[in-house]
Parts: structure tokens; sequence; C-alpha cells
């Protein structure tokens, strides 16, 4: 008897492995795009920032104090500070 491609055992098995593989995969694959998309988005946000935030002091306001920044651009200068990028002042 000639026996020729695969029998219904070994396809099972064969597809059992792929199955097990895939369950590994994907939650490493989902991880990975997820940290690549937040470092994207932090490179963008310093990009964003080093073009658009002067390196100067901020003008002095009434009476000689300083103008008070926004709350994102006091959240982008503290992550600058903390990622040693430019230093805005």
């Amino acid at each position: 008897m000639r026996s020729e491609g695969f029998t219904l055992v070994e396809f099972v098995i064969v597809i059992m492995i792929v199955g097990i593989l895939s369950i590994i995969a994907v939650p490493v694959y989902r991880n990975y795009i997820e940290k690549t998309k937040m470092v994207q988005n932090i490179s963008d946000v310093k990009e964003s920032a080093a073009e658009n935030i002067p390196l100067k002091k901020v003008p002095a306001g009434k009476n000689g104090e300083r103008q008070k920044r926004s709350r994102y651009v006091e959240a982008v200068v503290a992550a600058l500070k903390a990622s040693d990028g430019p230093n805005p002042q």
C-alpha cells in the first residue's frame, strides 16, 4: 500500500502546534505594538515641544512677575527635563 500525504492525526497535531504558538505570539505582538506607539507618541511630543517652545525665559508680565504657562506646556517641560531633552526656561 502506497501512502502519500498526511494522516488526519498528523494534520491535527500540526494544527494544535500552530494554535499554541499563536496563543503565545499574539499577546507578545500586541505588547510590542503598544510600546512602539507609546515611544512614537513621546518622540512626537518631544519634537513638537522642541519646535514650538522657545528656549528663552518667558517675558515678564504685569508688575515684573513671570507669566504662567498652561498645564500642557508645564507637562511638556517636565517631560523634557525628565528625558534630558532641550532645557526650556
